[in-house]
């Protein structure tokens, strides 16, 4: 017998076959059990527990008469490893406070390349094979550093899904990849589909007003930055606010393309309860404007020395000079020096004229970006196709036939 047990008989049985069974018959309500033993002390034991049900157990002691329930599977077939009570097909239960526990280790023990482990999900039963979804761990370096892959098949066959269908992966490095199994970057978005988002934010909450997505940088590099081969690399949209808002200095290495344009600032007046709007100037041609005053001489004679740049950035044999006679009126004139780097103003002697020059702008940046003042709509012009408006509204046309609505109701819907 084993100690503290009493003693134990058990019947072995050929049941006329091949097979040998070895039968363990209690008397009702008490458990059927076979035990383990050493020096007739109990260490295992395998027992139907009829306490709660009948439960199929196996139990350690190590010197504990009642047993540690390693194993259990109850009547409806659900497994539980450290616990009495599982109430799923695989229940793992330790209690480690302040620790991590892992309830399952999956070991691959190769070292060649693509070696792996994982679990291999399958949903509709159909025989073999259709393992459509899976969780890998691929060794990728030494002392088992690997990345994780999540795996999916959509093809509408038998076969299980590999490696070589990775949906997202988080490298060792802790870089994480969406459509790529190599992401470069903390967060590495890539796709080759013809259609739809690559990524989609949305914020329910109207009374929610931090931020959907915030970037931001301690040190050198973009915060958030935007790029396109054909199409905008940075799109803005805000039904009842700005579209963009920038708190800071704003470089632009393009051309501006507004509907129009103009300055805001505090009320100099009233700066707490108004705002001061004033609209920029605008002409067919990218026009520079130079003006100032100068006093005439005894001669009626007065020299004006323009920037020394003004040769570089204007087109100075067509630039215009304008005059204007300080108090009362006379007659005034101008003319170019031979070098259009300065000019001397007529008039009255020992009398002040206000001064202004015009020029067209012609260096070697805007003679690259000028665009023409007017163009044909079509395929051709990045701006807008023939038939749409940029501003359909302001000549009476509905919304829909705007450039952008389709682009704009992309950006509002799912």
């Amino acid at each position: 017998g084993v100690t503290g047990y009493g003693e134990v008989s058990a019947r072995l049985k050929t049941t006329g076959g091949s097979h040998t069974a070895l039968s363990v018959d209690a008397i009702a309500d008490r458990d059927a059990i076979v035990y383990f033993a050493e020096d007739k002390e109990a260490v295992w034991d395998l027992r139907n527990d009829t306490s709660d049900g009948n439960k199929f157990q196996l139990r350690y002691h190590g010197g504990v008469a009642f047993g540690r329930r390693y194993l259990t599977v109850d009547s409806t077939g659900n497994a539980g490893v450290g616990t009495f009570y599982p109430d799923e097909k695989l229940h793992i239960y330790e209690d480690s406070p302040g620790a991590i526990s892992y309830g399952i280790k999956l070991d691959n023990p190769a070292s060649t390349a693509m070696t792996s482990t994982g679990i291999l999900f399958k949903v509709d039963g159909g025989g073999a094979g259709r393992g459509k979804g899976a969780i890998v761990y691929e060794r990728k370096d030494t002392w088992n550093r690997g990345d994780f892959h999540f795996l999916q098949n959509s093809d509408a066959d038998p076969d299980e899904v590999g490696l070589a269908d990775p949906v997202m992966t988080i490298r060792n490095n802790g870089n994480v990849g969406i459509g790529t199994s190599a992401p470069s970057s903390k967060f590495d978005v890539q796709s080759s589909a013809t259609g739809g988002r690559l990524c989609f934010f949305k914020q329910f909450s109207a009374s929610n007003a931090s931020d959907v997505i915030r970037a931001e940088t301690v040190g050198g590099g973009n915060a958030l930055s935007g790029s396109s081969q054909d199409g905008r690399g940075v799109v803005g949209h805000s039904a009842n606010d700005f579209a963009g808002y920038f708190n800071g200095d704003v470089y632009v290495s393009g051309s501006i393309n507004p509907a129009a344009c103009s300055f805001v600032i505090d009320h100099p007046l009233d700066p707490e309860n108004k705002i001061l709007r004033h609209n920029c100037v605008e002409s067919p041609e990218p026009l520079l404007i130079y003006r100032g005053k100068v006093r005439l001489n005894g001669d009626g004679e007065g020299v004006v020395e323009m920037v020394d740049y003004f040769d570089a950035v204007a087109r100075t044999e067509e630039a215009s000079i304008h005059l204007t006679s300080v108090g009362r009126p006379f007659l005034t004139g101008a003319e170019w020096n031979a070098t259009f780097d300065g000019f001397t103003a007529y008039g009255d002697p020992d009398r002040e004229v206000f001064w202004e020059v015009l020029a067209e702008r012609d260096d070697p940046v805007v003679r690259q970006m000028t665009l023409p003042v007017e163009e044909d709509k079509g395929p051709d012009n990045k701006l807008c196709d023939r038939g749409k408006l940029l501003n359909p509204l302001a000549y009476g046309y509905p919304e829909e036939m705007g450039q952008d609505y389709e682009l704009l109701q992309g950006l509002t819907g799912e």
